[in-house]
């Protein structure tokens, strides 16, 4: 097994820069020399092929600080599973069948995500206690679950129950938590006024607008504002909402 990090901590953010020292001074270990990497000069080209490549996409941040988790939703477009936290998006999309949740408990204790709600299950806990919790969960499902699936082969030498699980992910999860379906959502849940205008001046419901919009290319966009060209990025003006 390899854990690949990679990132940027915020020039202002002190406690980011000082957890990517201390992986660059783990991966630097004789023990773990070729088993921990850490990837410097993260960029968009760096996150598209460990999005492309990864078996699995850790998202294991301190609960309820999950901002969306947005990045987990890019692993399964090629076969990947998710192992994280119940949070953002996640207690959402886990089903038990196609990836992994960190500390079952918390979803048997609470149907709804610590973000939404601004309320941890473990509140009254530590930041320790926390951090310790949450390390061994993800340990047991590394050594108990995750890493026999994963090597577990039928008599040709392929993954099966593995491979189930990864059609399962990208069945609920491509389908459902995408572009198309956030612009839609957009529309419809924050502006009910511009939502109601796309329909009458195009005829059609908004996700139907969404989805042709999206398909006809880069070139030119209609989300209830003005249409606006990126042909030109010298002469371009912001749209003016309601115009």
């Amino acid at each position: 097994m390899q854990l690949v990090f990679a990132g940027k901590a915020h020039p202002a953010d002190r406690d980011g820069q000082r957890l990517a020292r201390q992986v660059c001074q783990h991966a630097r270990r004789a023990g773990l020399r070729g088993r921990v990497v850490l990837l410097e000069d993260y960029d968009l080209h760096v996150a598209r092929l460990l999005t492309a490549g990864c078996d699995v996409w850790l998202n294991n941040p301190r609960p309820p600080q999950e901002a969306c988790g947005t990045s987990g939703m890019k692993p399964p477009l090629h076969g990947g599973l998710n192992c994280s936290i119940l949070d953002g998006w996640w207690p959402e999309a886990y089903n038990g069948r196609n990836g992994w949740a960190i500390d079952e408990g918390a979803r048997k204790d609470s149907r709804t995500s610590p973000s939404a709600t601004g309320i941890s299950h473990a509140s009254a806990r530590t930041h320790a206690q926390q951090d310790r919790e949450g390390a061994e969960a993800v340990y047991r499902l590394l050594e108990n679950e995750i890493v026999p699936l994963f090597y577990e082969r039928d008599p040709n030498g392929l993954p099966r129950r593995w491979i189930r699980r990864m059609a399962a992910s990208m069945k609920t999860i491509c389908g459902e938590f995408n572009t198309h379906r956030m612009l839609a959502e957009y529309l419809e849940l924050y502006s009910a006024e511009k939502c109601a205008r796309t329909r009458r001046v195009l005829g059609a419901d908004p996700r139907d607008c969404v989805a042709r919009t999206l398909s006809a290319g880069p070139q030119h966009h209609f989300f209830g504002f003005s249409t606006f060209s990126r042909t030109n990025s010298s002469s371009f003006t912001s749209p003016t909402p309601g115009a």
